[in-house]
């Protein structure tokens, strides 16, 4: 079982990301673009989604809707990554379901200190 969805176009980061989480001893899967993020989430049913805000294909707005209409009992927790500035995204991500910003630059220890506390929330 998947324990952590990470979803970003930048292909080092989420590879980054994905690092520091399986270091951790977590179950990780990454996805580049939210269709195949959606993929990921109808045949799995990760507790946590580490989610670039700043995605394309669907964008991130448009991915947290498709999540939120899956209803309460199937959605993850979501971890939001976010740029310093974008506050008017972050409020409507934050409306959309997003359970915690973490802002980058972040550290590795922060990271996994996050989604663990939102892993412990989803059970």
């Amino acid at each position: 079982m998947t324990d952590v969805l990470v979803v970003g176009g930048d292909v080092v980061q989420t590879e980054l990301i994905k690092a520091a989480l399986e270091a951790s001893d977590l179950v990780v899967e990454k996805r580049e673009d939210g269709n195949q993020a959606m993929s990921v989430l109808r045949a799995s049913n990760p507790g946590v989604v580490v989610l670039d805000i700043n995605l394309s294909k669907p964008n991130a707005v448009e991915l947290l809707r498709r999540i939120r209409l899956r209803g309460a009992a199937d959605r993850p927790r979501i971890l939001g990554v976010i740029m310093p500035g974008e506050a008017e995204l972050e409020e409507r991500c934050n409306s959309l379901g997003v359970d915690l910003f973490i802002q980058e630059p972040f550290s590795p220890e922060r990271l996994v200190e996050g989604v663990r506390r939102l892993l412990k929330m989803a059970t």
